[in-house]
């Protein structure tokens, strides 16, 4: 009861259906695809700016080894006196200022943020987030 020429437009239709389809289904599996190719290189960028923001180890940095021996000779009641300690407390808030100014840490702290930002997660399900802060 259907002419021919309705069978071939059903026939047409039903192809271009499909198609779309598949289509649909091929995109949708190349975003997932980049969606966890993205995700491991933006954490591979944030363990790469960590490690250069980081670079300097401990005992390397003669201000902040001095202030925390200052502090922890305060705590042992070793004598200390109250104008060392504010020119330790002085020099370690000029080197964190310095260190802040970093283009280093600028970076570190602009990759992390679209890090996460990239990946957005509801409240106690941050997986993403725990990793990216786990390797920093």
């Amino acid at each position: 009861i259907y002419s021919k020429r309705s069978i071939r437009i059903l026939k047409m239709r039903h192809f271009l259906l499909v198609s779309a389809f598949v289509c649909v289904v091929l995109t949708h599996t190349q975003s997932l695809v980049n969606a966890a190719t993205d995700e491991e290189e933006s954490s591979k960028k944030v363990r790469g700016s960590a490690t250069t923001t980081t670079s300097n180890k401990k005992g390397q940095n003669a201000i902040v080894d001095a202030f925390f021996q200052s502090q922890s000779n305060a705590q042992v009641s070793v004598s200390v006196s109250a104008s060392d300690k504010a020119k330790a407390s002085k020099d370690l808030l000029d080197e964190i200022k310095l260190l802040a100014s970093t283009e280093n840490l600028k970076n570190f702290l602009s990759v992390t943020r679209r890090a996460l930002h990239r990946h957005p997660e509801l409240m106690y399900q941050e997986s993403f987030t725990s990793e990216t802060i786990q390797t920093v």
